[in-house]
C-alpha cells in the first residue's frame, strides 16, 4: 500500500473466489497521500469468570456449545445494526 497499491496476494485471494477486489477510482490516489499516523488495532476475545481461589484475577471460563444457526443469526444481526 502507501502509493504501491493493493498488494498481490489480496487481489488473487478475491479473484480465486470469484470475487473482484473493489477498487474505487480513487484509491491508489488517497492511498499514496503522505499520513503522519498509523493506528494498528489488534483484537482477541476471552471468556473469563471469577477464580474463588484467588483474591484479584479470574480463570478461562468454559464456552458454552453454540448452534451454528445462533452464530450466523449473530453475525446477522450485527450486519443490520452496524455493530
Amino acid at each position: 500500500m502507501y502509493g504501491r497499491g493493493y498488494p498481490k496476494s489480496v487481489l488473487d485471494f478475491y479473484a480465486s473466489k470469484g470475487a473482484e477486489f473493489p477498487i474505487e477510482a480513487d484509491d491508489l490516489a488517497i492511498m499514496a497521500e503522505p499520513t503522519d499516523f498509523l493506528g494498528v488495532n489488534l483484537y482477541s476475545r476471552a471468556r473469563v469468570a471469577l477464580d474463588p481461589s484467588r483474591s484479584v484475577g479470574e480463570t478461562q471460563a468454559r464456552t458454552p456449545k453454540r448452534s451454528a444457526a445462533f452464530y450466523s443469526d449473530v453475525i446477522a444481526r450485527n450486519a443490520v445494526e452496524g455493530a
